[in-house]
This record gives C-alpha cells, sequence and structure tokens, in this order.
C-alpha cells in the first residue's frame, strides 16, 4: 500500500478552476438556513464580530461556531502580505491569485453546518474525510477539529503552491497549538529531523486533480464524508464509489459560470442507494474533467 508521503506532489492532470461570481447575493439558501442580510454582514471588520453575526444569522450547531471561531479566517484568506486583515471579515469571497478564492465566511458555515451530523456522529471505526479543491485549507482546518484525533483527513488541491500555502496554515492553525498544550506530541517529534511535513495532526495533505486520484483514494479506503469546493455538471461516479455505505457527499452541480445547486448525496447504509436534497443555491469555480493536464502555479507565497 502506497503511503500518504509517496503519493504527495505526484505528478497529476490538474484541475482548472474557473472563476465564477461568488458572494453573499448569490448565496441562496433553503429552509434549513436562515435568509441573509448583507449588509449586515458586511459590517464586520474583526473575527469576533464577523462570527457573532454568524452564529445569530445562520449557524445551526454551537460546535460550528466554535470552531470557526478557534480558526480565524485571516490566517487563511490573506492573499498578499500586509493586506488589511478588517477586509477578511466581510461575508465574501476573497481572491487570491489567478482567479483561485477563498469562499464566503457564510458559505462555509453551511457546509459545515450540513456537514456536522456525518463529521460527529458515534462511531468505533476510523472516520475519513476527503476535502476537494480545499484551497488554503480553512475547511480542512474545521474538520479536523470537529472529529476525532485518530480519524483520517485529506486534503487535496491541485496547484502546488496553494498545497505549500495550506501546508503552512495548517501547520500554524491545526499543530502548533496542539504541540504547545500536549507534551507527549511535543516529545514524539523529538528534533523535527523524521517529521513528514505532509501530515499535519490527522491531515494528510496531496497534491493532484482529483478526477483523475482514484488509485491514490483508494489505497485510503472508503470516506465517511466528501466535501467539494468545485462545481460539476454531473457528479463523477468515482466520487460515489468512493463514499462509505452512511456517507455524505457534498459538490455543487450545476452549469459552469453561473449559480449551483450546492447539493448533498447521502449514501444508504446498505450502500445500494443514494438520496440527494439541494441545500442551497451559490456560484462556484468549475471542477476540470481529468484530461484537462496543464500545470500552472501560483506565484510563492512569502
Amino acid at each position: 500500500m502506497k503511503s500518504f508521503s509517496s503519493l504527495l506532489f505526484k505528478t497529476l492532470q490538474n484541475e482548472r478552476l474557473v472563476k465564477s461570481k461568488i458572494g453573499l447575493a448569490t448565496v441562496r439558501c433553503s429552509s434549513s438556513f436562515p435568509s441573509f442580510q448583507p449588509s449586515r454582514f458586511q459590517e464586520a471588520v474583526t473575527h469576533d464580530q464577523l462570527m457573532n453575526t454568524l452564529s445569530e444569522r445562520l449557524i445551526n450547531e454551537p460546535a460550528v461556531a466554535q470552531v470557526m471561531r478557534v480558526y480565524d479566517r485571516k490566517y487563511f484568506a490573506t492573499p498578499y502580505p500586509n493586506y488589511p486583515f478588517e477586509l477578511v471579515y466581510k461575508d465574501e469571497d476573497i481572491t487570491l491569485c489567478f482567479g483561485q478564492t477563498i469562499t464566503s465566511p457564510s458559505l462555509h458555515a453551511v457546509t459545515l453546518d450540513t456537514l456536522f451530523p456525518y463529521l460527529t456522529r458515534p462511531t468505533t471505526e476510523t472516520r475519513r474525510v476527503l476535502d476537494i479543491g480545499a484551497g488554503t485549507g480553512y475547511l480542512t482546518a474545521c474538520m479536523s477539529h470537529l472529529v476525532r484525533a485518530h480519524d483520517i483527513v485529506v486534503y487535496v488541491d491541485a496547484l502546488e503552491d496553494m498545497v505549500l500555502r495550506a501546508r503552512r496554515s495548517l501547520a500554524e492553525a491545526v499543530l502548533a497549538p496542539r504541540l504547545l498544550m500536549d507534551r507527549s506530541l511535543r516529545d514524539s517529534f523529538g528534533d523535527g529531523s523524521n517529521v513528514d511535513v505532509n501530515k499535519i495532526y490527522n491531515i494528510h495533505l496531496l497534491m493532484g486533480n482529483a478526477m483523475d486520484m482514484t488509485e491514490a483514494f483508494q489505497t485510503i479506503g472508503k470516506f465517511d464524508v466528501i466535501n467539494v469546493g468545485a462545481s460539476v455538471q454531473k457528479v463523477p461516479s468515482s466520487f460515489l464509489d468512493i463514499l462509505a455505505p452512511g456517507g455524505a457527499l457534498l459538490i455543487p452541480v450545476g452549469l459552469p459560470n453561473t449559480s449551483q445547486n450546492l447539493t448533498l448525496f447521502e449514501k444508504s447504509q446498505d450502500g445500494e442507494t443514494v438520496s440527494e436534497r439541494v441545500v442551497c443555491e451559490a456560484a462556484f469555480s468549475t471542477l476540470a474533467p481529468a484530461d484537462v493536464g496543464s500545470m500552472w502555479k501560483l506565484p510563492p507565497v512569502v
């Protein structure tokens, strides 16, 4: 069986993410979530203000509000050095480079609220979580926090520099605080010479086009939760194939360059059937098919 580190940075076909309009005004949620008031959301200039508004107006699960308070958006959303921190707390997506974005806080909240039951339900088995098109890793960090320490969270993105940036952000936001609090974890690091830099706490980082990574995913096993941060016109059968019985796949479905339906697919406990429901309407970048192979890199993050 291949190790996670041997799969990292394997040259796979890249996905091209085509930027489409994203913002609070383009997100319309079902009755599961309250209606948005954009002007109120836009007022936030600090992390606490943003979270207070999201908690009051949108988030249903207290644990989701708590975990989003733990991970300050500025450590994942700052597009360049000296970017005004207060701008990252507006409820809108932020363009990083070449059209790559970090999703709006409200859509992060909807995603975590929707997946929360699947991330936290009791099980004696190791839970596996897959975050596709994970970008700078904000949702990966939150899901890592919601599951148990021995569960497996897999981060996947197609861009090398995005993976490197996420690795740094996740190390600072997820691993560093735990090292300070957990002496046994600190001791296991020793002088750091034998540390796998592509495994951060319970997070494993992979780079590649998820549409072309069937072999890599199969070495890990079936996933209880799959979150996809880019849209498709039709759900790939390969994604449903790697979904565990009773598992949930959250993916935006619809035409590119317009709003799509963020849709939850749930596989039955016997693995024989899949049900679906639309969670909300939002605009996402497009997940390219496996035959898109052009490689491109973002400028280095300094």
